[in-house]
């Protein structure tokens, strides 16, 4: 993978006026062979969907080249996938990020696409991610489709993968299990003192760590009786807002602990 030299300008660019930019080539090879067509759209789809988890918006390959013998055999200008518009999100990446951290965890997310449950769990984490971190069906929408794929990240890690929770525990919580899942990656509870509006909310409601607040929040909008529809009013947009951005970084986190990122992360 190598980005353009124009890259920056580009993105620049791009935030002020919208539309699409083209920001790297990736090179493709199977060592001593040849690789098929077939082979080398799998491997786009599993890098596109990595890239994308880097980036914070979904991308995809665009003016694909077959080159065998240093001639072009096979070129295309069509795109399987609808190009998104730029969108100036904010990535965890940060600017400078180890090479050998970004290759180890490639070959951990190349590995997950080996097993269909594995594979399939991933992709819809991820893009239940992207959806919530757009925001463009709003900040209650992104909430409910964050703690989703919480839920399901607690699933696959605490019960599938770890066993630390077994398949008939219904009587825990949502919030209870998403912060095992918290404790079994390492990330505080806690919900930060930055997070002023989150943080009062709190401290009226009785509400003790992080994962209680966001459940809090998105039961009271997907089971609307008139209880709690009353309570949903009161619930200021920075509440949601800052409970949304401290989801959207327990997903970011518990999938770097699950790819051993070991580097760089910025909230």
């Amino acid at each position: 993978l190598s980005l353009q030299h124009f890259m920056h300008e580009a993105k620049r660019q791009s935030i002020i006026r919208g539309g699409f930019m083209l920001t790297g080539a990736v090179e493709i090879r199977k060592t001593g062979k040849k690789i098929s067509l077939s082979e080398a759209d799998e491997l786009m789809e599993i890098f596109r969907k990595y890239l994308s988890f880097f980036n914070g918006h979904m991308i995809t390959p665009a003016i694909v080249s077959g080159v065998v013998e240093n001639q072009v055999t096979y070129q295309s200008f069509r795109s399987i996938h609808d190009a998104e518009s730029f969108s100036p999100t904010m990535s965890w990446l940060p600017r400078y990020a180890h090479k050998k951290q970004l290759d180890a965890s490639w070959k951990k997310f190349y590995a997950f696409y080996q097993t269909k449950n594995e594979k399939d769990c991933l992709e819809l984490v991820i893009h239940w991610y992207l959806v919530s971190l757009y925001t463009k069906s709003g900040v209650e929408a992104s909430l409910v489709l964050i703690q989703n794929a919480l839920e399901l990240l607690c699933s696959w890690i605490l019960v599938e993968r770890e066993f630390i929770l077994d398949k008939n525990d219904n009587d825990i919580s949502a919030a209870s299990k998403i912060n095992i899942l918290l404790t079994w990656a390492g990330i505080l509870n806690k919900i930060p003192d930055a997070l002023k509006h989150l943080t009062g909310f709190a401290n009226s409601n009785n509400i003790l760590s992080g994962p209680e607040a966001i459940t809090h929040i998105r039961n009271k909008m997907v089971h609307p009786d008139l209880k709690n529809r009353k309570r949903y009013r009161e619930f200021t947009f920075p509440v949601k807002y800052e409970a949304l951005q401290m989801a959207l970084n327990y997903c970011e986190l518990v999938l770097l602990r699950l790819l051993e990122y070991n580097d760089g992360y910025r909230s």
